[in-house]
């Protein structure tokens, strides 16, 4: 018997390194991480590092840890010659819960067809910007966070759904070409309360690479539903006033129709990195066919120089908001205080102006190999009519211009 058990536990021992060394023929996983800490100059509101973030640094935090701090881990598993799959989980503040807890960023089978035509299905990244593949990634980015007057305009970072893409070169150029169509569901949390909205996305790009430029074009038409309990009152005021004839009524609800909204997206990016120098420039701009979503129109700039492990940077980004909402006049007297309330504060809210430019300077520390250490110093003039995207902000904040220094520092690595 004894002899049987050390037989056993040795063929154990020698199969062990076997077993690992053939899982590792098939199954890769690497990770990455931020590790940040941010401050705000006013306390009337918080600044955030995405749209589904509630609270922030300003008026919540004085140091907020949670703004930029993200853990990721991803496995790809190599099923046969042509067919791989992908699973990314990520952790990091959302709003729904206003803490951190894990989701999948990406959740799909490939097949690559050919050595340049690739088709995937699952969760797959939704390529709205310059740098969505990479966007969850601070190791890969040279500032903290991708400029917010850009990256702000579309909370999309991926969907459920299929895309394929495609390469092929022409003399010293490399193209690329694809397509993404998919479905997605969200929460945001807003001074109006939490709204669900459901996205249909469909999206188009292409980029051009040469001798360290990067040209990048792109299209996405997305159908926006939003469904809330405040839009649901909202919905029964309105139709109680244009049932009554109320003056204006029919004008405000058909303008602020919340279903199956069409918004079209237009992308423009840039980016020089070869040797020592960096530039990187994009360009977004957002149209809507209803009110309760405001065209908008955002711009980014930053240059870099590398000096050994450093990368010195400055960026400007600016933000403005595109014929205006004015809707007229209504009078609500003759409602339940709850429909009142719901149309006044959803007129109001439509009517804002997200106006704002910030001019960031900072500079990024390659301590050692897949760790960088970035600090950054942004100052943010917000324009009055509006929360300039800061969170849980005050009416006087709202109300009026402010200039706010945001200070930042953040440990990103990736293994």
């Amino acid at each position: 018997m004894k002899r049987k058990l050390l037989a056993s536990l040795i063929s154990a021992a020698v199969c062990q390194p076997v077993l690992a060394a053939e899982i590792s023929d098939y199954v890769r996983f690497s990770g990455f991480g931020t590790l940040g800490i941010v401050h705000s100059s006013d306390k009337d509101a918080d600044f955030r590092g995405n749209l589904e973030q509630n609270t922030g640094a300003g008026r919540t935090h004085t140091h907020d840890s949670g703004v930029d701090s993200v853990f990721g881990a991803q496995a790809d598993i190599q099923f046969m010659k042509n067919l791989t799959g992908t699973a990314q989980i990520v952790t990091r503040r959302l709003s729904d819960y206003n803490s951190t807890r894990p989701y999948f960023e990406w959740a799909n089978i490939k097949y690559q067809a050919t050595r340049d035509l690739s088709v995937r299905a699952g969760r797959v990244v939704a390529p709205m910007f310059m740098i969505s593949d990479s966007r969850m990634v601070g190791y890969a980015q040279t500032m903290v966070r991708p400029p917010e007057e850009v990256y702000f305009i579309n909370p999309i970072t991926y969907v459920n759904g299929a895309d394929v893409n495609y390469k092929f070169a022409s003399g010293p150029v490399l193209y690329k070409v694809g397509a993404t169509i998919g479905k997605l569901n969200q929460s945001l949390v807003s001074p109006a309360g939490t709204f669900t909205y459901n996205f249909d996305a469909k999206l188009i790009n292409g980029t051009a690479e040469y001798n360290g430029s990067t040209l990048r074009l792109g299209y996405g038409r997305v159908d926006l539903t939003g469904k809330a309990e405040l839009l649901d009152a909202y919905d029964k005021g309105m139709n109680t006033l244009v049932n009554a004839g109320v003056p204006n009524a029919s004008t405000i609800q058909a303008n602020t129709n919340h279903t199956d909204v069409p918004i079209d997206m237009y992308t423009l990016g840039y980016i020089y990195d070869k040797n020592e120098w960096l530039l990187q420039s994009e360009f977004v701009s957002r149209k809507s066919k209803s009110d309760m979503v405001l065209d908008l129109d955002g711009f980014s700039l930053m240059g870099g120089y590398r000096i050994g492990k450093w990368t010195p940077y400055l960026g400007y980004a600016h933000m403005s908001t595109k014929n205006p909402v004015i809707l007229p006049s209504l009078n609500t007297s003759s409602l339940p205080p709850g429909q009142a309330g719901a149309i006044n504060v959803l007129n109001a809210m439509y009517q804002m102006r997200l106006n704002r430019s910030t001019w960031s300077l900072g500079t990024r520390w390659d301590v050692i190999d897949n760790v960088a250490l970035k600090m950054q110093v942004d100052r943010t003039d917000k324009e009055k009519g509006g929360t300039g995207l800061f969170a849980n902000s005050t009416a006087e904040f709202n109300n009026n211009d402010r200039k706010i220094n945001v200070y930042s520092a953040t440990l990103d690595f990736v293994f």
